[in-house]
């Protein structure tokens, strides 16, 4: 009898101490939301969440600076673009390293609605109008 009550507290205890270790882990308390305190590095300024679907312009020539979060201008790299507006998937974000005026020169390749895609160069200030960020979706406009 004794043993038999030795053996269900030893496993009373394993079984509090599993609880302990394990109450904070992410399959407990569902999916965990990386916030500015949990977070072991800090979100780039460029790359913050995006809630709604953003207009990007796209000229074919000369230079365009992103001014606004919402109305996005970028430059056609490559590709061919489409002759009415459509949405588009981010597919990368590359060269974002800002130069020594703090604009930022991403390379940002899309994917039409059609399934051709293009690339852009998105330039724009980067803590102030977030990058393209890659599986976002844009409403793209050609700009003469």
């Amino acid at each position: 009898m004794k043993k038999l009550l030795f053996n269900g507290f030893v496993a009373g205890l394993v079984l509090m101490l599993a609880f302990v270790m394990l109450k904070d882990a992410p399959f407990w308390n569902g999916p965990q939301v990386a916030t500015s305190e949990t977070q072991a590095s800090p979100i780039v300024a460029g790359h913050q969440p995006i809630t709604a679907t953003r207009t990007l312009f796209v000229t074919t020539s000369g230079e365009s600076l992103s001014v606004s979060s919402t109305e996005l201008s970028a430059v056609l790299e490559s590709g061919n673009l489409p002759a009415a507006p459509t949405s588009a998937v981010v597919l990368s974000d590359l060269e974002c390293t800002p130069d020594a005026q703090g604009v930022s020169h991403c390379l940002n390749e899309l994917r039409l609605e059609s399934g051709e895609t293009l690339t852009v160069r998105h330039n724009h200030r980067m803590h102030d109008v977030p990058c393209l960020q890659p599986g976002e979706v844009v409403q793209l406009l050609v700009r003469a």
